[in-house]
């Protein structure tokens, strides 16, 4: 290891150790919560590198100079002013990735992280998300750093940023006074796991950089849970800047989200402050989720809008319906029409109820998508003649309603005519009795062989319920009349 690297680890180490010095002194707004809930901590420490000039532009770093006296065209945002990378930024990164064991990407790229400050001239953050300087790591740290055991620190990931200006308070709330020497600098972010538990009073284990000169900035984020249940709902706290100060934070917001728990509460994802003087964190803001901060992914975007390929869909089409390709080009030369078949779960082997449909939009000159029959009404009334509460026929006619303008559902259309199909099978027995008693010649030639002549008697059964009975419950009736097993038939 390098001198430079030797340091840097000796650094990152004594931090800890400095951390776990620190005693539960500061005053308390809430009393001790009960000792069976753990807090979960993950960290986002922001370092700034050592850098002569700003990440994206030639301004100097200088320090303790007067406001708004280091800033470029790049860092107002002047129309025009184009970023180039400071080299030397890879060079501190690199340096870090090392030190924490993180696998440095051969490629990585930047991305504007959109959100609207004042301190934030452009009305975006240069950063990395998808695509980041390095990935993994781990921090192991050792009894003899301060801790009471031996404890491993993951590391998701490590991206460079540029950092945003600096916003003061003025004499009212009205009042912010804006300073962009800060804007531009690199920043190194590096991401932690939620790896860090605290139960009850235990030390808070934190991973913190050196604070000289205020060059770097801890976000932590804190949840509670009972032990080893799932990850409780987290909530940000931002821009922390001291040892004590990330503790407190910790104590206060751990018996906040516990308190709202045993209180039968909800915990809302949100960032929040944290104020020195009461010792206690604030709202700032609901947390924004990542797709609030817009990323500009311009081809991913542009292609989730496209829709899907000719190709693409011809296949689905075949292997989740099981379409013959005559059926999927019916569907795909009439725009909206595959759209309109997935809605209504359309079954093409309903050959008459299908046949209908084509045939009334084809005498009209209209494609399945114009169709006047709601895509999810047509799904129903295929669903009524599967399940064989309706049969094929009287399926055309509650069609041919809707089709003239009926608005009820098909089921409710079917009903109000008598069209819902008969398959009550002791009714339909004493219909068939009484037709073999009306019919007795039919009967006698069904007995001596002619059992073609069954169709004949199933015709007058549907006479005699106005076509509403089962036609295929008829016939197996009939057959067991006259004691004919399905494989008899001829």
């Amino acid at each position: 290891m390098s001198h430079s690297l030797f340091q840097q680890s000796l650094l990152i180490k004594k931090s800890f150790h400095k951390l776990s010095q620190i005693r539960n002194t500061n005053r308390r707004k809430f009393v001790t919560v009960r000792g069976d809930w753990e807090t979960v901590v993950g960290l986002e420490i922001h370092t700034q590198l050592a850098l002569s000039q700003k990440l994206f532009s030639s301004q100097k770093t200088l320090t303790n100079s007067s406001p708004n006296t280091q800033v470029s065209v790049l860092d107002a945002a002047f129309p025009g002013a184009l970023p180039r990378l400071n080299e030397n930024s890879l060079v501190c990164a690199t340096k870090a990735a090392l030190i924490l064991s993180s696998s440095i990407n051969s490629r990585s790229y930047f991305e504007r992280k959109h959100y609207f400050y004042g301190d934030l001239p452009a009305g975006y953050q240069i950063t990395q998300r998808s695509k980041p300087f390095s990935k993994g790591g781990v921090l192991h740290l050792k009894k003899e750093d301060g801790f009471q055991q031996n404890k491993s620190i993951r590391i998701s990931q490590i991206q460079i940023e540029q950092d945003s200006g600096k916003s003061t308070l003025g004499s009212s709330e009205k009042e912010r006074f804006i300073d962009l020497n800060r804007a531009g600098v690199g920043v190194l972010e590096i991401v932690c796991e939620p790896d860090i538990r605290v139960k009850d009073h235990q030390m808070k284990q934190i991973i913190v950089l050196n604070p000289k000169k205020g060059s770097w900035r801890c976000d932590i984020n804190v949840s509670v849970r009972k032990a080893g249940e799932k990850f409780g709902v987290r909530t940000e706290i931002k821009h922390l800047v001291k040892y004590s100060s990330i503790k407190e934070a910790i104590d206060y917001e751990s018996d906040r989200l516990c308190r709202i728990l045993e209180n039968g509460g909800e915990i809302q994802q949100e960032t929040r402050g944290y104020d020195i003087s009461k010792k206690e964190t604030f709202h700032l803001r609901s947390k924004e989720e990542s797709e609030d901060y817009r990323f500009n992914e311009f081809v991913e975007s542009v292609q989730k809008s496209l829709p899907e390929s000719i190709e693409i869909r011809k296949k689905r089409l075949t292997s989740q319906y099981g379409l013959s390709s005559y059926q999927i080009e019916i569907l795909i030369e009439s725009p909206g029409s595959v759209e309109y078949f997935e809605k209504s779960s359309m079954k093409f082997t309903e050959i008459q109820v299908i046949g209908e449909v084509f045939g009334w939009l084809k005498m009209r000159n209209l494609s399945l998508n114009n169709c006047p029959v709601e895509p999810e009404s047509l799904g129903e009334l295929l669903d009524m003649i599967e399940k064989n509460e309706i049969s094929g026929l009287m399926a055309k006619n509650v069609l041919h309603a809707m089709m003239d303008g009926e608005s009820q559902n098909p089921r409710d259309i079917a009903s109000k005519y008598g069209w819902i199909q008969l398959n009550d099978e002791k009714a339909l027995i004493h219909i068939c009795e009484e037709v073999c008693h009306s019919n007795p010649d039919t009967v006698l030639k069904i007995k001596q062989g002619k059992e073609r002549l069954i169709g004949f008697l199933i015709g007058e059964v549907m006479i005699k319920t106005g076509r509403k009975s089962n036609p295929h419950v008829v016939n197996t009736i009939f057959r067991n009349i006259f004691g004919l097993s399905e494989k008899e038939k001829k």
